[in-house]
């Protein structure tokens, strides 16, 4: 459910009922979303181990700083425009589950030294555009910064 306010409410953020409610300033709206319900089932410990490597992967601040820019770029693309990313995390994860499956990397143990020394797609925002990762978008080829 997309809210849009004539005059905006000033910084009001919470819950209500089974929603929750904030306000993103890098997309001008606010977004209300169902609290989650979490179940246990065979796919939480797997999805969890992906995404405990990942964090450990830690990027360098010049490839987070083109991932920013990129994503800038990658929300005026018109399939994009409906529903952006608001974060560059979003898409940078997005683009590591498109490597796994289309390289047959497993995500769970992958490490940055495999990432070099593999020469993954992943390495930098210019080498996921040209492996098909991510859509080409204007000035793509000026993100160059190694992870």
């Amino acid at each position: 459910m997309k809210v849009r306010f004539k005059n905006l409410i000033g910084g009001y953020t919470g819950t209500a009922d089974d929603s929750v409610i904030y306000f993103n300033p890098g997309l001008n709206r606010y977004i209300v979303r169902r609290k989650p319900r979490h179940k246990n089932h065979s796919g939480n410990s797997k999805f969890s181990a992906v995404a405990q490597n990942l964090k450990q992967l830690c990027p360098s601040e010049g490839y987070i700083n083109d991932f920013k820019a990129y994503l800038k770029l990658y929300n005026r693309l018109p399939a994009h425009r409906e529903a952006p990313l608001p974060v560059w995390n979003n898409l940078w994860v997005k683009m590591m589950w498109s490597m796994q499956w289309i390289c047959g990397i497993e995500l769970a143990v992958i490490t940055r030294q495999q990432i070099s020394d593999n020469n993954l797609p992943c390495r930098s925002v210019k080498a996921a555009v040209e492996a098909g990762l991510l859509p080409k978008v204007a000035g793509w080829e000026g993100f160059d910064a190694l992870m």
